[in-house]
Formats: C-alpha cells, structure tokens, sequence
C-alpha cells in the first residue's frame, strides 16, 4: 500500500498502532522524524505506549535535544540505540511489525509504503537484529 503526503504518513502511524503488535522495531533519522512531526513526542509516543506496544528504536540524530529525548526510557517503552548519523547515513524511517514492514521518506517528498509479506518482514527483523547487536561498535 502507497501512502503520500504528511497525512499519508500519519495513516501509516495509525496502521501499526491499530495492529495489536505488542513490539515495533524502528530505524530512523529522528531529526528528519521531528522536522515533519515536531509534535512527535506528545502526539505518537503517547498513543503508542496507551496501546502497551513496545518499541525497539535504532536511530540517528544531530540535535543533542533529540538524542536525549529518544534514549532508552522505560515509562515511555522504549529501548533505543543511537548511532552517529555520519557513521549510518539514513534518512528515512522503517517500523517492522507483524508481517509488515512501513518504509517513509521524510526529504522531499513525503512518501511512504506499508509492505505486508511475512518473508519480507522476517528479512527487515534479520537485518535490524543485526544493526542492533552491532550498533555499539559502529
């Protein structure tokens, strides 16, 4: 499925808050998060966490503000992992839950994709447990 525009992406967020997944892993550029949804942290996180769905974030930053904000946090569900934006180049964000994997631009145009394929989602599963158990010698 296609989505398109800043709304496009919000119905993205909707479709893995709506899908009784009890755990989302996320790879993002959350400077590019926070330029589309500055509102982030009040708006999606919340629902996210009254939903009690855990999340596994690897993600990069500049803004010091953001790193911190996004850090492992309990109350909020999260385990994170930071990685130096210069070291993993990314500019997109991808959640991988049940069989689906959601793939948005957040440069130019706003674009995004929700792919539901078991294979597929397995394979996005393999690679961020791979980034993961890497990510703190990166």
């Amino acid at each position: 499925r296609f989505f398109e525009g800043k709304n496009g992406l919000l119905r993205m967020q909707e479709d893995f808050l709506a899908s009784g997944e009890t755990l989302v892993l996320g790879i993002s550029a959350m400077d590019e998060v926070f330029r589309v949804f500055p509102q982030f942290s009040e708006s999606y996180v919340p629902g996210r966490v009254k939903r009690g769905i855990r999340s596994k974030l690897i993600y990069t930053a500049k803004d010091e503000r953001i790193i911190k904000l996004m850090s492992s946090n309990d109350a909020m569900l999260r385990e994170s992992k930071y990685i130096s934006p210069e070291k993993f180049p990314i500019s997109t964000d991808i959640t991988i839950y049940k069989d689906s994997v959601a793939i948005a631009t957040l440069k130019e145009k706003l674009f995004g994709a929700i792919i539901t394929n078991k294979e597929v989602a397995n394979s996005f599963r393999g690679m961020f447990n791979l980034i993961w158990t890497m990510a703190n010698t990166i």
